[in-house]
């Protein structure tokens, strides 16, 4: 049961690293051609920059990172569950409601996904007369895709996040300061960022973006930690006494 729990830990700390690099994969390329301020400020409603995205697959390439990130933290989140059982039914709740928030993040992304893969071919091809309906269908699944975004973000960083932080204190499996430091992205996130930007409010994405940078630094130190995870000495008992 130790090996096998071992190894879920291990197996979870790969994936979790593996989604890291992913998401830095996405940010390069999205830095590589303007930054988040270019990226964000993509409209899926203007003939202008559907004609430029038809001309260019960098932006497929960066969306189909940022759909592969989610999928592999989630799978992650099932391995880290083994070393955060101990944190009780918080750890159980907090890994259910992560991939909930995550899963929804994903259908956001597949669905700007889809819409870069089609629309702009479709749109430079179509006639004149087509445009303007096409135009109006790209407005609003774009417009779809951003509340479905940052729903994905207050579902994951106002309620996942905190009580897998609260699993991490209570189950001291992992260095307690970690849960600690999972508190700074829920309060910056979850809680004033991505509401700000749901309700119309630029300055929210600084918000944003400060949580994100903790969120992924801590993610780091925790994968790191699952590759090099023991049972501490209370399970190992746990564990003869059962054998």
């Amino acid at each position: 049961m130790l090996v096998n729990d071992t190894l879920a830990a291990k197996i979870a700390g790969v994936f979790v690293l593996l989604s890291i690099a992913a998401e830095f994969v996405a940010v390069g390329m999205g830095y590589g051609h303007g930054g988040p301020a270019v990226v964000n400020s993509i409209s899926f409603g203007s003939g202008e920059q559907l004609a430029e995205l038809s001309q260019s697959d960098w932006f497929i390439w960066l969306l189909a990172f940022g759909v592969l990130a989610p999928c592999l933290t989630m799978v992650a989140w099932v391995g880290m569950y083994q070393v955060l059982a101990r944190g009780g039914s918080t750890a159980f709740c907090g890994v259910v409601v992560s991939s909930l928030g995550m899963l929804l993040g994903v259908v956001a992304e597949s669905i700007r996904l889809a819409l870069v893969m089609t629309l702009p071919s479709a749109y430079v091809g179509s006639p004149e007369a087509a445009r303007p309906a096409m135009l109006a269908l790209g407005a609003v699944l774009g417009n779809a895709f951003r509340v479905m975004d940052f729903a994905s973000f207050m579902v994951l960083f106002a309620i996942g996040v905190p009580l897998i932080a609260i699993a991490i204190v209570r189950g001291r499996q992992i260095s307690r300061w970690l849960g600690w430091s999972l508190l700074i992205p829920t309060i910056l996130v979850g809680y004033i960022g991505a509401p700000l930007l749901l309700l119309g409010r630029p300055i929210g994405g600084a918000f944003l973006a400060a949580g994100l940078n903790v969120f992924f630094l801590s993610y780091v130190a925790i994968g790191i930690l699952l590759l090099r995870w023991r049972p501490s000495g209370d399970i190992k008992e746990q564990s003869s006494s059962t054998a």
